[in-house]
């Protein structure tokens, strides 16, 4: 239960910042999504608030590979969830090193 709870708190979080961010902020991404694209040049500054939510994202995924591995109890699903947290976490990271 307590992990169920965790979870939830930090996925409605998550979920909130996003909307946050989607909607009350200048970003036109969600309305415009080709927007991300306009003026981009390669190593261009992320702006604060965004490179929050990587952060904020990528430490939870790193979080969940620990936790999975070393804290919660070993299922029949838990080799599927440390492929996806990996996978996650290297699609987080990559998005944000190769924007």
């Amino acid at each position: 239960m307590p992990e169920s709870a965790w979870k939830f708190l930090f996925y409605l979080g998550a979920w909130s910042y996003s909307a946050y961010l989607l909607f009350g902020t200048d970003y036109p991404f969600f309305h415009d999504p080709p927007s991300v694209f306009y003026d981009w040049t390669p190593g261009m500054v992320v702006p604060r608030d965004i490179a929050a939510a990587y952060l904020l994202q990528g430490s939870f995924y790193g979080h969940s590979i620990y936790a999975t591995l070393y804290m919660d109890a070993w299922r029949k699903d838990s080799v599927v969830m440390l492929i996806h947290h990996v996978v996650t976490l290297v699609l987080i990271v990559s998005s944000y090193a190769f924007r």
